[in-house]
């Protein structure tokens, strides 16, 4: 049943002369969040922009994070989880696809080459000014540096031997030069930008602010043009100059989380190792200790009965340490860390505890869409930008014997991020076997959700085939029998085999 009401006067209008309707806009009805009261009095409220917000607090926010990395395991163990699944021990692969301008078949010299000068590389000693990281090292430092300090600086410097890189940390990028320029351009902490806020040059340090003493000089500043610079971080509000540490909004929760289990364990521990005490009637049999003040000191060593003095008293604390809530109050801090770093609860407390196939699964399928956007990122950021300025320094020098007007030609890498094993093995290989028999998936889709390149497996496949046909050995064949038409498509997963 519906009621219809009808008004005696008409309403006024949302806008008079450009100012809003005050009775409208400030209604309680509209938005319960925006509501003005006792409740929500200490929320913090403001339009300020992204740089706005980080102002003054980067550098704190950065070194706090670095002491949960030093002191804090969950955060040293989600930095290594983070490495392990976006970088894995292989790294970040190049398969390169250049294809002959004539035929459109691959060219595999070319691609020979370029992969074998890229391999080589990648090796101690060729890829970085220092000398002492390979191509996989670069990339763990990278990610770790994004997710602890928000951002990682890499320099590309040209020598006579090719390109080399140079990983700076975020502190080398001037925090506290802020102007506005004579051309017009910008400085916010450090980046010169144009009109467009588009990175024009980066204002470094001579050497790290906190690098103190060392009898270091005074700290200069150089202005880098942007070229020559890699400024990765996480962008999550347009216009945002600088990148915050991944731990900005569980940081808090860490420290005091940390605290309150140091707590426990020390309460834990003085309860297990303290006995109980003497009293003594008369004041001249006391044999405890005092400290400069006069206080009376306590020693917590297993198996230890000490003396009070006479009038003194002793209230016995609760030593049931820890409680039987600590436990659950753990895992429900730990559940909101997890989730704001975008990680499992299971994986950061490394807590496989009373969980089941299907949760785990679920946990770990969308843990592992996080990895793959991450090595997403750094493919389009990092990899294919420093892969083209290679290529193109690699041509110039002649080392590849490849002319330079196919920059364009060869400037086509394939970049492949680790992938991990099945989790129930049986059951999603059949589902795959099953999709590529029904049309749904080619074979080269279901290779690359492996990590690997349907090229070399295929050619892989032919090398055992062929040794095996030399020796006279007979391979099953890989995928079973060939449909043809007519023939029934199996849907029923159980019924194949494994």
């Amino acid at each position: 049943m519906f009621k219809f009401f009808t008004r005696s006067k008409p309403q006024p209008k949302a806008e008079i002369e450009g100012k809003p309707n005050v009775s409208i806009v400030g209604s309680r009805r509209n938005f319960a969040a925006a509501n003005t009261n006792r409740l929500v009095e200490d929320w913090f409220q403001m339009p300020l922009s992204p740089d706005a917000a980080a102002y003054g607090k980067l550098q704190i926010l950065r070194d706090r994070s670095r002491d949960l990395e030093r002191n804090n395991p969950w955060v040293r163990g989600f930095l290594r989880t983070l490495e392990n699944n976006v970088i894995g021990d292989s790294g970040i692969a190049l398969q390169m696809r250049v294809k002959d301008d004539k035929s459109g078949k691959l060219d595999e010299v070319a691609n020979n080459i370029l992969e074998d000068a890229w391999s080589r590389w990648n090796r101690v000693g060729n890829c970085t000014v220092c000398g002492r990281h390979t191509w996989r090292d670069l990339q763990k430092l990278i990610i770790r540096s994004i997710a602890r300090d928000g951002e990682v600086l890499i320099r590309k410097v040209v020598t006579k031997t090719g390109l080399k890189l140079q990983i700076l940390e975020a502190d080398l990028l001037d925090d506290h030069y802020n102007v506005i320029l004579d051309n017009g351009n910008i400085v916010r902490f450090g980046v010169e930008m144009d009109q467009f806020r588009a990175p024009v040059a980066y204002y470094l340090l001579g050497q790290h602010p906190g690098d103190v003493g060392y009898n270091v000089p005074a700290p200069h500043r150089t202005r880098i043009d942007a070229s020559q610079i890699l400024h990765l971080y996480i962008t999550d509000r347009p216009d945002q100059t600088r990148g915050l540490p991944w731990l900005v909004s569980s940081m808090l929760a860490l420290k005091m989380l940390d605290g309150y289990s140091q707590a426990e364990l020390v309460a834990a521990r003085t309860g297990a190792a303290k006995m109980g005490f003497f009293t003594h009637a008369t004041p001249e049999g006391w044999i405890g200790e005092e400290d400069g003040d006069g206080n009376l000191s306590m020693d917590a060593s297993p198996g230890t009965i000490e003396d009070l003095p006479i009038g003194t008293e002793f209230q016995s604390w609760n030593n049931d340490h820890p409680n039987s809530g600590y436990g659950d109050f753990i895992k429900s801090i730990m559940r909101s860390i997890a989730t704001s770093l975008g990680i499992s609860y299971n994986s950061l407390a490394s807590d496989l505890e009373n969980v089941n196939f299907s949760s785990i699964r679920a946990g770990l399928l969308e843990e592992r869409e996080v990895w793959k956007s991450l090595q997403t990122f750094l493919i389009e950021h990092a990899c294919e930008n420093i892969f083209t300025d290679w290529l193109s320094i690699e041509l110039l020098q002649g080392r590849l014997g490849l002319p330079f007007n196919k920059l364009w030609k060869f400037d086509c890498p394939q970049f492949q991020g680790r992938r991990w094993g099945y989790v129930n093995p049986v059951q999603d290989m059949n589902a795959n076997i099953l999709a590529i028999r029904s049309g749904q998936k080619s074979l080269r889709q279901v290779i690359a959700e492996t990590g690997g390149d349907v090229y070399d497996t295929m050619q892989s496949i032919k090398a055992d085939n062929d040794l095996a046909a030399s020796l006279g050995i007979v391979l099953p064949e890989l995928l079973g029998p060939t449909l043809k038409s007519g023939d029934r498509v199996v849907t029923d997963i159980s019924s194949e085999g494994a």
